[in-house]
């Protein structure tokens, strides 16, 4: 579980301004078949991507060992700035999104899971939040799928 409340307060100690409710959990896009089948037994290489007042920002999510939960890390961040997003897209592909975001000098490609099937997915287990007897209470991923989404669409339009 990575929690919605620390990775945005660690955001903001770091400078950004990060949107509440504006979360989502990404991986990027295999190239090939191969990839594909490695991502499907690996719980490595999901990030939060977060959308904050003048870039996105890409923290990096691990499974940590001794706690057994999800934590992000600060250190590995990537910022990327308004300015030099070029187009975003998004397509249904599957029982995920692929989201495409094309840069002045590149372009980068992820996976999104969808929504409904998050609480069976990584997303769902990255993304659920539990109250003190840890019942599961919140599934930030889910709740902000379809603003994150659109948000991130109409960033180029």
């Amino acid at each position: 579980m990575a929690k919605e409340h620390t990775f945005l307060t660690d955001l903001v100690d770091m400078g950004y301004e990060p949107i509440e409710n504006r979360a989502i959990v990404v991986r990027f896009q295999p190239k090939n078949l191969s990839g594909e089948i490695a991502d499907f037994f690996s719980v490595d290489n999901y990030y939060v991507l977060q959308i904050c007042k003048e870039e996105l920002v890409l923290l990096p999510v691990y499974l940590h060992k001794w706690k057994g939960t999800f934590q992000t890390n600060r250190d590995d961040l990537l910022a990327i700035p308004f300015t030099t997003i070029k187009e975003i897209t998004s397509e249904e592909n599957g029982v995920n999104y692929l989201l495409t975001i094309r840069l002045d000098e590149q372009t980068m490609a992820f996976k999104v899971q969808q929504k409904e099937l998050s609480g069976f997915r990584t997303s769902g287990a990255i993304g659920a939040e539990a109250n003190f007897w840890g019942t599961r209470v919140k599934n930030w991923h889910k709740d902000n799928f379809d603003h994150t989404l659109a948000d991130l669409l109409a960033l180029t339009k």
